[in-house]
This record gives C-alpha cells, sequence and structure tokens, in this order.
C-alpha cells in the first residue's frame, strides 16, 4: 500500500512563493470547524505524498482551492504552522516543512533514547499507561486491515508516543508525539513501513508484549531491534 499512488482530490499548491502575504498571526487565528476541517485535509495530502515536501501553501491556493474567506485562510495558515506541519520564514509564504538526511538520522537517534528509557521503565508503569499502549496496539492492528494510509500513520503516531507514556512524563511524551510527527514526515520511510503489513503488525505486537508484560529486558531489546530496522529501510533515503 503506498500513499504516494493515492488520486489527489487536490490541486497542487502553485510553483511560486508569494511574498506580499502578511502573517498569519495578524488577523483571525481563532480555529473554526471549517478552517480545522480544512487543515486536516491539507495535513492528510502532506502526509500521503500529494502534496510534496517543501511546496508553498500560499493564502490564494488555499482561498482558491476551498472557496474560503481570507479570515478562514489565516486560521487555516495558523493551524498548519502551529502544528508543525508547515514553516513560514519572515517575508515568505509559509511553506510544508523540509527535511533531509541528517534530520531523519537525529529523529531517530532521539527516539532511541526516549524509548529505550521507556522499556527500562516499563515495569513499573502504572495501569492508565498501559490501558493507553493495549487501546494504541489495538488500534494500529486494526488499520493495518484496511486501505487508509492516513489512520495507519496516526495509528502508528499513537503507538510509539503510547510506549513512551508508559513512563509517566508528560514532557517527554510530548516529545515522543513531536518526533513521531517529524517521522511521518518522511514519506519514503512511511511507504516502507507500510508495504509490508505483517511484519509490521508483528513487529509492533512483539513491542506491545513486551511493555505490557513489564519484560524491560526484552523490551528494550526489541525497541533497538526495531528502530535498527527503521534505521536500515531509510539508508537510501534522499531528500
Amino acid at each position: 500500500m503506498n500513499g504516494n499512488n493515492q488520486t489527489s482530490t487536490a490541486s497542487s499548491p502553485p510553483d511560486q512563493l508569494s511574498v506580499t502575504d502578511p502573517p498569519a498571526s495578524s488577523v483571525g487565528t481563532e480555529s473554526t470547524p471549517a478552517s480545522i476541517e480544512i487543515a486536516s485535509k491539507i495535513k492528510d495530502a502532506i502526509l500521503v505524498g500529494r502534496i510534496p515536501l517543501g511546496s508553498p501553501i500560499t493564502e490564494r491556493w488555499i482561498s482558491e482551492q476551498y472557496g474560503v474567506s481570507r479570515t478562514t485562510v489565516r486560521q487555516v495558515l495558523h493551524l498548519l504552522i502551529s502544528d508543525r506541519y508547515v514553516e513560514r520564514q519572515p517575508y515568505r509564504s509559509a511553506s510544508v516543512r523540509t527535511l533531509n538526511e541528517r534530520d531523519l538520522r537525529e529523529n531517530l537517534d532521539a527516539r532511541l533514547l526516549l524509548e529505550v528509557a521507556a522499556a527500562r521503565s516499563c515495569a513499573e508503569a502504572g495501569p492508565q499507561e498501559l490501558q493507553r499502549l493495549q487501546d494504541a496496539i489495538s488500534g494500529y492492528s486494526s488499520t493495518l486491515d484496511t486501505e487508509d494510509s492516513i489512520a495507519a500513520i496516526s495509528a502508528h503516531n499513537e503507538f510509539h508516543t503510547a510506549l513512551v507514556a508508559v513512563t509517566g512524563n508528560r514532557a517527554l511524551t510530548r516529545f515522543e508525539g513531536e518526533l513521531m510527527l517529524d517521522a511521518s514526515l518522511f514519506i519514503e520511510v512511511i511507504n516502507v513501513q507500510l508495504a509490508d503489513t505483517t511484519k509490521m503488525r508483528m513487529a509492533h505486537v512483539r513491542l506491545a508484549g513486551a511493555f505490557l508484560a513489564g519484560d524491560a529486558a526484552l523490551a528494550e531489546h526489541l525497541v533497538r531491534e526495531h528502530l535498527s530496522m527503521v534505521t536500515t529501510a531509510t539508508e537510501t533515503f534522499s531528500p
């Protein structure tokens, strides 16, 4: 299953950057149902590669694509920027965040630190954290039986965030969530993971089982094995 092959329901953003768009924070940044829905659609398009990394996301494009007011457009941009799908440089339009090989390597290194720490503390995890992990692995497994790549990406992110949540440390859990969002922007990585759902399901089920059983040694071994597998799969990554 390859998200990049999905048929787009939205045209690509314009190639030219506009340097005249005012800051998105200047007016109307309070979210409305319409702005939330549009931002969600754009996020989905980014995650499956229909809108490539680095693409400009101009006010004009959003307005023309979705037929909404300038206020709603600015709310959409505010959501995309605050959720870190889009970045904005001074005197330039917003664009989809760009990530390179170093970003990927550092992302995996940081995740290894957090997830190993979580593995070592899994025996002390509380019932609420363990239930979150149980729900996360169930949700992830069920998405692999569908053709919904967006749901699979979201469930995968929640699973790894739930792994770190067993520490009971909200800051570490938040950091893992941010790292997983960044990881989602590496479209090539996601496609590798979605290509062999049987292998991915087994790897994640084993991880969850070790954490839920409180087997710290096995949990750490499986974390290292899993992230090593991801690293190997990304060795040919070229931004």
